[in-house]
């Protein structure tokens, strides 16, 4: 959700671990403007290789990212 954050032109409020209709329309609006995939607000596996996500080691140290960045 943090990455999603601020993505969208109205996207408002803070993050509450629920996956409603704000999140479904930033993950839609996101699928939409920046990955090139089926805009239907599903976080599934099509939207995951997408999406950048870096790599840590257990003390914090930044290793890679897993995909290229949207």
């Amino acid at each position: 959700m943090s990455k999603i954050r601020g993505q969208g032109p109205n996207a408002t409020g803070g993050a509450d671990g629920v996956y409603g209709t704000g999140t479904v329309d930033a993950v839609r609006w996101l699928q939409a403007n920046r990955l090139n995939v089926s805009a239907d607000g599903d976080y599934g596996p099509a939207t995951r290789e997408q999406m950048q996500w870096p790599l840590y080691t257990a003390g914090g140290t930044y290793i890679a990212c897993l995909n290229p960045p949207f």
